[in-house]
């Protein structure tokens, strides 16, 4: 049975989500200070100054040293023949996932601000504080997910996050009061945290393509909806309100749900290094 590969391979334990998780943390620290920020008053050059001498700093280091995780023993595929990675048909379930992960978070990202502005005319400080609860749920329940994936199975923590995500969205766009929103952008944080780092753990342990070219194609076309969420969103918020443009978050976490049934790994007893052993999906 195929495993997880590179580093969790080969330490024998999961810590996606952990890893995704420090990338939430980053965000929501950002977050909480470019809303004090923005209450304060600081220009935005001054602010994006700092911020670039920091991340410089901070990135070089970060970065200085770094070496690639250990090949995975027993790979039977040249990864390295695949110079762009598509998606095969056994790989699109898992993109759907994906897909609704990152449109829920982009929706939570780039428009959280803005909603709380146009819709209840909040102060810059509260007004941040959407996107600064979507992140510091989203970065608790990453560093928190593994123990409970491997305790209850990718499927079912990525159905109930899914539901969770559905549950949020439709809190803000219903919302009748503030506290109701910010209430709702916790859930929409917490209901996609999770649920791409495990496709990407599934897309690592098909055995049809190698798993660095199944990993690249989830990502590649995941992105893509990562990066047109925005105006997308900011489409339908221009002709049917900003509150409708979270509820079309709906269908895809719907279909997300759908895929999640069938393409994550059941509950399984785990084995001695910890990781339960995940069947392939079957669309390989």
């Amino acid at each position: 049975m195929s495993r997880p590969t590179g580093s969790e391979t080969a330490s024998g334990k999961r810590y996606m989500n952990c890893a995704h998780g420090f990338w939430s943390v980053g965000f929501f620290v950002t977050a909480l200070f470019g809303a004090m920020i923005r209450q304060s008053g600081l220009s935005a050059q001054w602010h994006m100054g700092i911020i670039a001498v920091i991340v410089v700093l901070v990135g070089g280091y970060m970065f200085f040293g770094m070496v690639p995780a250990p090949k995975p023993k027993g790979q039977s595929h040249d990864a390295g023949a695949h110079r762009i990675a598509f998606p095969n048909w056994g790989s699109v379930p898992l993109c759907i996932i994906g897909f609704a992960a990152f449109l829920v978070e982009g929706a939570g990202i780039d428009w959280s601000a803005i909603y709380m502005r146009d819709v209840f005319s909040a102060q810059p400080f509260v007004g941040g504080m959407g996107l600064t609860l979507f992140a510091f749920f989203m970065a608790t329940m990453r560093l928190t997910a593994d123990p409970v994936v491997a305790r209850y199975g990718p499927r079912n923590v990525a159905m109930v996050l899914l539901v969770l995500a559905a549950l949020g969205v439709l809190m803000v766009g219903l919302a009748p009061q503030t506290r109701i929103a910010l209430a709702g952008f916790s859930l929409m944080g917490i209901g996609c945290s999770a649920v791409y780092p495990l496709a990407v753990s599934a897309a690592a342990q098909r055995t049809d393509r190698p798993a660095a070219v199944n990993v690249a194609a989830l990502g590649q076309v995941s992105f893509v909806v990562f990066f047109l969420a925005p105006p997308l969103l900011g489409f339908v918020a221009e002709y049917l309100g900003i509150r409708n443009s979270y509820l079309i978050c709906l269908p895809l976490l719907v279909a997300g749900l759908w895929a999640a049934s069938f393409a994550l790994g059941p509950r399984k007893v785990e084995d001695p290094h910890g990781l339960p052993p995940e069947p392939v999906p079957p669309h390989g």
